[in-house]
């Protein structure tokens, strides 16, 4: 049995990004993370590549609800399994 360690980025509302210095401080945490995921012998995944959650997926600006959820999960969902697929 072969593992493979991801570690997912949640998404956050636009405001969080704005807040905490902008785009440009998001693509640098997410450099940073993923290479240190990467150097850990890990899969990185950005929440920016997945659904666009609307403002009202969120419960406040940190958490996904009801609406926006699902959304994530089943990218994530998708995401694994084709990562399951490329295993040997």
């Amino acid at each position: 049995l072969q593992r493979q360690v991801v570690v997912a980025e949640m998404p956050v509302h636009p405001l969080v990004i704005t807040c905490m210095g902008g785009e440009q401080e998001r693509q640098t945490f997410q450099a940073t993370a993923a290479a240190a995921v990467e150097q850990a012998g890990g899969t990185f995944l950005p929440a920016d590549p997945g659904p666009a959650i609307p403002p009202e997926g969120y419960s406040d600006l940190e958490h996904l609800n009801l609406n926006g959820a699902p959304l994530f999960s089943r990218f994530l969902g998708e995401y694994l399994a084709e990562l399951d697929e490329d295993l040997p």
